[in-house]
């Protein structure tokens, strides 16, 4: 039930009528965390072998993959030195293949950073990671030099972390802190697990609250530079895990058998709303993967200092409603699917309409040599596009047929020679041909006949 109610989440639903790297990125996060657990384990080969090809998959998927390579090698560095309280960690290392293995993930994690911060003069992709790190990260540190950057930093964070407590639901993102101070300070819960099995679930969580740190941190910092006011989509890898770990905690709570706590619901409930919700930005139909926070159209119904704190005493009521049920705990799990389903539909027919209305506006030189053009046509692309708008280009080129060439597109046709028979134009410049489409981003389609 558990996950079936994952798979139906808004955050998760949205990407799928997209081609973008979060419909992999986001399951590859989701299933690292899974394989490193059973990597801890059980130290078999072969999940350790899936842990690490699924670590470096995420980055070969979307370049913030580096960020869990990293946060993998410091979960492996706690997992050697708190595993067994007792022995030297480097007998451990010369006896067991498994610790070997993970090193040289490890070193491989340092050999792949000490590439990208020295910048390789033989890949142009690192080139370009390294001006980025370098850039954002002397940006953020300027924050600290100036008080108003810094508050207005913090305002954007707040309501990255707001948009992460919404889209958990409220109660799962209280489960996951409730489970991880368990497992990291208390214990109580989890001392059935034994030590060694305690011991994998806390390395694991300390890579999860690494990546997911760093991830808000980055995602903040992109906001702040772009001068948004809230981005969910880089940070929605991050959701499932919350769930993840917070069924991990509604588990516990139930072997615990600890009762219903309405004041707390009721207190949680407020300082939510009070800290992260009371200016939370009134999310976009252009805003990829917070259109669900306006489900049901709550911020039209009521302003946020009650409708936020209704949804959040809401969800923490059905928490408390869990533990009533007994064996009939299924029921709280179908609320959560029916009410993930209705925020999944809502949310996927407004973007899917925005998008759809957008990019045809946008694509209409792509939908037009998709529908005309041919393998032998020739598609040449104005130099002056390329360096100014790669994801028209892009776009353009997912739809074309034929190879594009990249060369100057001057209104002075007369010296231009080929072979081929049918010869496209795509430039911002007005020639003396008719456009045969045209984009909203300011560019035209023309043929050129010989």
């Amino acid at each position: 039930m558990g996950a079936i109610t994952i798979a139906a989440l808004p955050s998760l639903t949205l990407y799928t009528f997209l081609i973008m790297s979060e419909n992999l990125f986001v399951p590859l996060f989701v299933f690292s965390i899974w394989f490193l657990l059973e990597a801890y384990e059980t130290k078999k080969p072969f999940w350790i072998v899936l842990a690490i090809s699924s670590v470096f998959l995420l980055f070969f998927t979307k370049h913030t993959g580096i960020f869990m390579l990293a946060a993998m090698a410091f979960s492996l560095i706690y997992y050697l030195l708190f595993a067994k309280p007792s022995g030297d960690v480097r007998q451990k290392v010369l006896s067991k293949r498994t610790y070997i293995i993970f090193i040289v993930l490890f070193i491989s994690s340092l050999a792949l950073f000490g590439l990208v911060l020295t910048g390789s003069d033989r890949i142009a992709y690192f080139n370009w990671f390294y001006d980025r790190a370098k850039a954002d990260g002397q940006m953020f540190l300027n924050l600290f030099g100036n008080v108003n950057s810094l508050k207005d930093y913090l305002v954007l964070l707040q309501n990255e972390i707001g948009y992460l407590i919404m889209a958990s639901y409220f109660i799962f993102f209280c489960l996951v802190v409730k489970s991880f101070s368990e497992l990291f300070f208390a214990s109580g819960w989890f001392t059935s697990l034994g030590k060694e099995r305690m011991q994998a679930l806390k390395s694991v969580g300390i890579y999860y609250l690494l990546s997911s740190v760093i991830l808000i941190l980055t995602t903040t910092m992109s906001v702040y530079n772009e001068g948004r006011e809230l981005v969910g989509r880089y940070i929605d890898p991050i959701i499932p895990g919350l769930f993840l770990f917070g069924l991990v905690g509604i588990y516990q709570m139930h072997k615990a058998s600890e009762k219903p706590n309405y004041k707390t619901a009721i207190i949680l409930a407020s300082i939510f709303s009070i800290i992260f919700f009371f200016n939370f930005p009134t999310p976009q139909g252009n805003a990829l993967a917070i259109f669900h926070a306006n489900f049901l159209k709550i911020q039209c119904m009521a302003p946020n200092w009650i409708a936020y704190p209704a949804l959040a005493a809401g969800f923490f009521l059905l928490l408390n409603l869990y533990k009533n049920l007994g064996s009939r705990w299924r029921i709280f799990f179908a609320i959560l699917l029916i009410f993930s389903v209705c925020a999944s539909a809502y949310t996927y027919y407004g973007e899917l309409i925005y998008q759809s209305e957008n990019n045809h506006a946008e694509n209409q030189i792509g939908s037009y040599l998709n529908a005309h053009s041919s393998k032998d046509s020739l598609i040449i692309v104005d130099n002056a596009v390329l360096q100014n708008d790669w994801y028209f280009v892009s776009m353009t080129n997912f739809w074309t047929k034929s190879e594009i060439i990249y060369q100057p597109v001057t209104e002075n046709l007369s010296g231009f020679k080929s072979d081929k028979k049918e010869i496209y134009m795509i430039t911002s410049n007005v020639l003396p041909l008719k456009p045969l489409a045209d984009s909203t981003r300011g560019y035209y389609l023309y043929e050129y006949i010989i």
